[in-house]
Order: structure tokens, then sequence, then C-alpha cells
């Protein structure tokens, strides 16, 4: 008897794989939108002091400062701004572990537009260092709860493409400082930092809408939260924490130092052509913070 022919297992066709936005949820969409929004007016904080910088200190140093004193006492300044977002950071990132992401989150943003605001009221270059380094713990600390939100909210498959429109949308809170340096800011630099106060509305939307991480809320009662100690003491922890930290000091450290003095750089070529006036000074400044 003839044998009956071999099948050949053939394995199925895979089917296409489905886009990252398959199956979110609009409480996932929700999460992303708030914390993006959170950090859109983060980065419009800090870069409408790299815009308005040179009129800020020139003004509470007075007429008769020179430029060498004006790009120091403004360097000063951007240094406690940078320790001041280290800081928070690392402070309000463990404080998050340990309270949560949403309370943390509505604590840093109202942290960051209070003292800008306040930053109109400064007198001395002394009050611009303090006030500028407090806004920058908000900064710092709003940016680490946030990231961490959008990555315990969205599945593995989407936390990559969530996580990089979340960091994305930095780049509306650059062209928002530069829009507010070039037209209020060209004439009235404290006016401008007033305006760093409207981003605490964005706090009632936080209250009623942002669910806490379900990720954080899972932990269990009585385990360590928010402990560097135990970071540190875990090799497996600690080598991931360090390499993380080099790659963001690295990228970091470009952005801001090409970000804070490209309005500097751009004053002085306009000035080495002869252009004079403050007004066409602080837009033009603006302008190449934008582009």
């Amino acid at each position: 008897m003839p044998h009956p022919p071999e099948v050949q297992d053939h394995p199925a066709p895979t089917a296409a794989a489905a886009p990252w936005w398959s199956g979110i949820t609009r409480q996932q969409w929700t999460i992303l939108t708030l914390a993006s929004l959170g950090w859109v007016f983060d980065v419009f904080e800090g870069q409408l002091y790299a815009v308005l910088k040179t009129p800020a200190v020139r003004a509470v140093l007075g007429p008769g400062a020179s430029d060498q004193q004006v790009n120091g006492i403004a360097g000063l300044t951007l240094t406690c701004f940078l320790a001041g977002g280290a800081v928070g950071g690392v402070f309000f990132g463990a404080l998050g572990d340990r309270w949560g992401r949403r309370r943390v989150m509505i604590l840093t943003i109202l942290m960051y537009s209070v003292f800008t605001a306040l930053t109109a009221m400064a007198q001395t270059w002394e009050q611009l260092a303090v006030l500028r380094f407090l806004v920058a713990l908000g900064v710092g600390g709003e940016w680490a709860v946030a990231a961490a939100i959008v990555a315990e909210a969205f599945p593995e498959r989407a936390r990559t493409a969530a996580s990089g429109l979340f960091h994305a949308s930095s780049g509306l809170g650059v062209f928002l400082a530069a829009l507010a340096g070039r037209t209020i800011g060209a004439s009235d630099w404290r006016a401008a930092f007033w305006l760093g106060l409207l981003p605490a509305l964005l706090t009632l939307w936080v209250r009623r809408s942002l669910p806490e991480s379900e990720r954080w809320e899972r932990t269990a009662p009585g385990t360590t939260r928010g402990s560097l100690p135990e970071l540190w003491s875990r090799t497996d922890l600690r080598a991931h924490a360090l390499a993380a930290a080099g790659l963001a000091t690295a990228g970091l450290a470009g952005l801001w130092c090409a970000a804070f003095w490209a309005p500097e750089l751009v004053r002085e070529i306009l000035r080495s052509q002869g252009v004079m006036e403050e007004g066409t000074l602080r837009r033009m400044a603006s302008d190449a913070v934008s582009g």
C-alpha cells in the first residue's frame, strides 16, 4: 500500500505588527497629554530666562554695569538653575516614589510657576540667583515624576513611542518662551516672567483628571520607596543608573550650553553690525532660541 504523502508543516503567516497606539486607552492618552503639558511649561520656565537673562541681569545691576559683569552674573545665575534642576530631580524623584506621582507633579508645577512669577520682582542679582535655583527645583522634579508616570502608564510595546512624544513636546515650550521673549519681553522683561504663573492653572486639570500610577499603587505596603541607599547597594540597579546618568549628563550639558548662550551670541553679532536698539536685540535673540 502506498504511503500517504507527507504533510509539510508550514508555519502560519505572521500578522503585521499592530501600530504602537493600537489599544491605548483614553486614560493613557490623558496621562500622556497632562505629563507633556507639564513638561512643556517646565521647559518654558527654563528657556524664558535663557532669552531674557541679559536684560534682567543688567536691570538689577544698574546702568553702570559692564558687559563682562553682566555676562559673569548671568553665568552664575544659570549655574544656580542647573544645580537646582539636579537637586530637584533627585529629591522630588525620590519623593514621587514615596508620595505618589500625581501629588508630587502638582507640587512641582506650582513651585516652578510661582517662583518664575516672583522672578519679575527681583531687585538684586542674589535674588535672581536664589529664585532661579527654586524654579529649577520644580523643573527638575516635575520632569522626573512626569517621565515616570508616562513610562508606568504605557505597556512595554508602546513605552518607547509614548516617552518619545513626551520628550518631543519640549520643543513647544522652547517656542513659547521665544514668543514671549520677542513680544512682551522685548519691551518689559518683568512682565514676561509674570506669564510664568499661568502653568499653575494646569494643576487644576491634573487634580481632576490625572490618575495615580497603577504600578506605583501596586507596590506592596511597607516596601521601601525612594531609597537612594537601596539604589546604590544593588549592583544591577547601580550600573544602569550610572550609565543612564552619564548619557543624560552629556546630552543635557550640550543642550543647555548651546540653548542658554545662543541669545548672547546673536546679540554680540548684531551689536558688531551696528544694531543697538534694545527691543530689536531682544527679538532677534528670542528668534535664535526658537530656531
